[in-house]
């Protein structure tokens, strides 16, 4: 009875297939790169396909390519005899596809060139990837704010205005485990499965979560209404102080009551835009602060 041979592992034909597979995986997420939404909009509204979200198919894109580099290069060496046999010609040692060489090179060239300056069909192509990265969820789709899904509740409610205590309600009653204002939508979303989007709009859509009127200082009304003065937002908050009478600390103090640190040499735009508002809302903060002699101002 014969035995048939044990046949040896054939590395040459596993680094073919390894790279042939590679190639696939490489263009399905390449593909998918390019027509899935931007990284904001899909970590906002929790974008997934096949259970994996686009960080998932961005490093799986990236490990592949690194993988495809380092399978080329033993693909390389374990055919470089046929390779050297396509460039050169045995008998006069002359290079025999000068023409193909050069022509590959050109249209290497030719595709660096056109990515870099996009002119057409480059450009179309790019402009053709956006309309299609758009068509997911339109161009309302918007975290309030940058890394918004990554903020704790508590900064989230502070920066974009909500009762944090209504906003926790809202959510224990949606069914989200949530269990304080440190954790944040993106950790809600990998507990619930509800995306960042859907949290936060049923927080806003909930009338409870609207915060209480902040009681303003009378020495910024006029007639029983606060006005903010023209050219606010260039002035710093040690120059309203003065102005009105408040003391730095008090209203350093209202703001950090708020979540937002400041400094009295900031404008009230630099604070605003770092807070996510408007310098007339910053304005109004600083109106609940409490006067020089530590009573607060009321209404």
């Amino acid at each position: 009875m014969s035995v048939a041979p044990t046949r040896s592992f054939h590395v040459r034909g596993f680094v073919s297939l390894f790279l042939t597979l590679n190639a696939i995986l490489l263009t399905i997420s390449g593909l998918l790169l390019y027509v899935i939404p931007e990284g904001r909009v899909a970590r906002w509204a929790g974008w997934h396909f096949l259970g994996v979200d686009k960080g998932g198919w961005e490093a799986m894109h990236t490990i592949a390519s690194f993988a495809f580099i380092v399978a080329m290069i033993f693909h390389i060496l374990y055919n470089w005899k046929v390779l050297l046999f396509y460039l050169r010609n045995r008998a006069t040692r002359a290079f025999s596809l000068k023409g193909e060489l050069l022509a590959s090179l050109g249209l290497t060239g030719l595709l660096v060139f056109g990515s870099i300056s996009l002119f057409p069909p480059f450009g179309t192509i790019m402009e053709l990837g956006g309309h299609l990265k758009e068509a997911w969820y339109g161009q309302d789709v918007q975290a309030p704010y940058g890394h918004a899904e990554q903020s704790p509740l508590r900064v989230l409610a502070s920066r974009q205005g909500f009762d944090l205590t209504a906003a926790l309600e809202v959510l224990r009653e949606a069914g989200v485990p949530v269990t304080s204002g440190e954790q944040s939508l993106e950790e809600l979303y990998a507990l619930s499965g509800i995306s960042p989007m859907a949290l936060y709009n049923a927080i806003q859509d909930d009338p409870r979560t609207l915060p209480a009127p902040v009681p303003v200082n009378p020495a910024l009304r006029d007639d029983a209404a606060a006005v903010a003065p023209s050219g606010l937002g260039r002035m710093s908050l040690e120059q309203v102080c003065r102005e009105h009478g408040i003391a730095l600390e008090h209203a350093l103090q209202a703001l950090r009551h708020q979540g937002i640190v400041a400094q009295g040499s900031e404008t009230l735009r630099v604070i605003g835009e770092r807070a996510g508002l408007t310098p007339t809302r910053i304005y109004e903060l600083i109106g609940a602060a409490e006067t020089d002699s530590g009573s607060r101002l009321e209404l």
